[in-house]
Parts: structure tokens; C-alpha cells; sequence
């Protein structure tokens, strides 16, 4: 039979040995709340990203009269979404990295990161053509569009009068702050998009030439 001072000791040591256990799944917890609260940051920042890199080059001409395809849209949009050499009314302009579309985040080619662009030109019909290929514009070569033409066709309204499209995707790494899991999940894939009219892209009465 255990003395009372025994008991209280046992006692003690039982309630600190809960204490570190249940302390130990609340900072566990805290941490992937903390975790995941920059991982929602640096997706919306890269939402917002694409979406303000769509709304950009939706005013060029992709088709010029001639039926020749205007392939600088694409360098625009990574341009616009990373920093680089883009043209605007006042000319061409040098976007630094800090005031890019996606900034602050930076894409690392050694981990996959990509910019990807496809422009369509979409009949009444819904024939699709695509550019420059099936796979989309890939500005570090890692990466292909996610849509296939026929998923960008079923997005589409029957009947809807002819009409042109630019899809702008990334694909970014996410690197984790505090790295409680990188070590087993490592750098988390993240893919955001957004597509939005592109009058410059409507079929025309001139064929379009092949894409460079």
C-alpha cells in the first residue's frame, strides 16, 4: 500500500505525463493550422495571379489579318506573370520580379514550376482549335495544360456565337514554413488557373497559319 506522500508523487507524475501528451497534439495541431495558413495565402496570392495575367492579355490580337498567329502573347503573359518584357500602349516595358502578378512568390525550374498558356480560337459550332499545340505554351518546359480540348468544350454554352479564349496556369512548389512534414511529403504541388475571352483569337475567314 502506497504511503500519501508516495500517492501524491505517482499522482504528480501521472497528470505531467498527460500534460506533455495532450500539450504535445495541441502544438502539433497549431502547427498545421500555422502551415496551412500560408499555404491558402500563397494560393490565393497565385489565383489572383493567373487571373490578373488572363485579364491582361485578353485585350491582344492573337490572329493579325493575315491569318498569322501573334505568338508574343505568350511571352506577354509570363511576362506579366514573373516579371519580364511585356507590351502595353505605352510600349514595351520591363516588369520587375517584385511587381509581377504572382510576386512575391518566385517559380523554381529545378522543382517543376511552370508557367502554362494556351490561347482558343472556338467555332459556333464548338470545334476547338488550340495553340501553339495540345499541351499549352510551357515557358520553363516542365509542365502541360490539365485541360483537354474536349474539357474546355464542355465548359462551353451550346449554340454560343464563335469566340476566342486564354487559359493562363501555374504550377508552383510550395515549400513549407515550418517543415514539419516537408521530410516526408516534400514541397506541396500547387496548380491554379483562371480563362477568361479573347476577342483577338475568334476564328477568321483567313486560315490560320500553323504556330511557330
Amino acid at each position: 500500500m502506497l504511503k500519501p506522500n508516495q500517492f501524491q508523487k505517482k499522482q504528480r507524475g501521472q497528470s505531467f505525463l498527460e500534460l506533455a501528451i495532450v500539450l504535445s497534439v495541441l502544438l502539433f495541431m497549431l502547427a498545421g493550422v500555422v502551415e496551412f495558413g500560408y499555404l491558402l495565402n500563397q494560393y490565393i496570392t497565385l489565383v489572383e495571379g493567373t487571373r490578373e495575367t488572363a485579364r491582361f492579355l485578353s485585350p491582344f490580337i492573337f490572329v493579325n489579318d493575315d491569318g498569322s498567329l501573334n505568338s508574343n502573347v505568350y511571352l506577354n503573359g509570363v511576362g506579366h506573370m514573373i516579371g519580364g518584357s511585356v507590351e502595353t500602349e505605352q510600349g514595351l516595358i520591363v516588369i520587375p520580379a517584385e511587381r509581377a502578378s504572382i510576386a512575391p512568390i518566385r517559380l523554381d525550374a529545378a522543382l517543376g514550376d511552370d508557367v502554362v498558356i494556351s490561347v482558343f480560337s472556338i467555332r459556333e459550332d464548338s470545334v476547338i482549335t488550340r495553340f501553339p499545340d495540345n499541351d499549352g505554351y510551357s515557358h520553363l518546359g516542365n509542365q502541360s495544360s490539365k485541360f483537354t480540348n474536349a474539357e474546355i468544350s464542355a465548359k462551353l454554352v451550346s449554340g454560343a456565337p464563335s469566340a476566342g479564349a486564354v487559359l493562363v496556369e501555374v504550377y508552383y512548389h510550395y515549400h513549407q514554413i515550418l517543415g514539419l512534414m516537408e521530410g516526408w511529403t516534400g514541397p506541396i504541388l500547387v496548380h491554379t488557373y483562371s480563362i477568361m475571352p479573347l476577342s483577338g483569337a475568334e476564328p477568321t475567314a483567313t486560315p490560320l497559319l500553323p504556330s511557330p
